[in-house]
Order: structure tokens, then C-alpha cells, then sequence
């Protein structure tokens, strides 16, 4: 989804929520509008406030969690192919065909993985 869109649609629902509230607010009886109900009411919304950043605080932990570990396999994976490349290398010029094959095909695997990023919007 478009992050225009889902921040167009965020904003259209406060404002509805919002409308909404004051409704609800005009049609309560006035006993229901006291300062022990409206001190009650804000502690309600810290506990919301505070359980929305603690969420959001594990997302953005996860998500680092799980680009590391992505990272680390990349790099694990990258160094196996440059040390067969190496051991390739040492086994002599016969091998030259097959070490520009692997770099073809690692070309063309990477290739295709920045076109999927590129199409993630990243």
C-alpha cells in the first residue's frame, strides 16, 4: 500500500473518531463530565499511549532483528563465494570458464535481488 494513502486513511479516521467523540460528548449527561471521570479518562489514555509505544518499540526491534540476522547470512554467503573463487583460482587456468560462470550467475542472482528491492520501494 501506498504510504500516501495509508497516511490519507490514518488522518480520515482521527477525524472521524474525533467528530465522533464530541457527538458522544454533547449527548452524555453532565454527571458523567466530572473532573474524577475526566482524571480517569486520561489515565485510560496514558495506559493506551504507553502499551502503543511499547508495541511499537518491539516492531522496530524485530524488524532490526530480522535485517541483521538477513545481513549476516549476505555476508556469510558472500565470503563462501569469494573463497571458492580462491580455491578455484588455485587449482589453475582450467578452471578460468567455470570461475566466470559463478561470477555470472552471483551478477545475475544480485541483479534480481535490487530489482525486487527496487519494486519494495526501497
Amino acid at each position: 500500500m501506498n504510504s500516501s494513502l495509508t497516511s490519507a486513511s490514518v488522518a480520515a479516521s482521527l477525524i472521524v473518531a474525533v467528530g465522533i467523540g464530541m457527538l458522544c460528548r454533547r449527548l452524555l449527561p453532565q454527571h458523567h463530565l466530572s473532573a474524577n471521570t475526566k482524571d480517569t479518562l486520561n489515565l485510560a489514555m496514558g495506559l493506551v499511549a504507553t502499551m502503543s509505544a511499547l508495541l511499537l518499540s518491539l516492531l522496530v526491534n524485530s524488524a532490526k532483528g530480522s535485517f541483521g540476522t538477513r545481513s549476516g547470512q549476505e555476508i556469510q554467503m558472500a565470503s563462501k563465494f569469494a573463497m571458492l573463487d580462491r580455491t578455484l583460482s588455485l587449482c589453475g587456468p582450467e578452471t578460468a570458464e567455470l570461475r566466470h560462470e559463478l561470477r555470472a550467475l552471483i551478477e545475475e542472482q544480485m541483479g534480481k535481488m535490487l530489482s525486487q528491492l527496487g519494486n519494495w520501494g526501497l
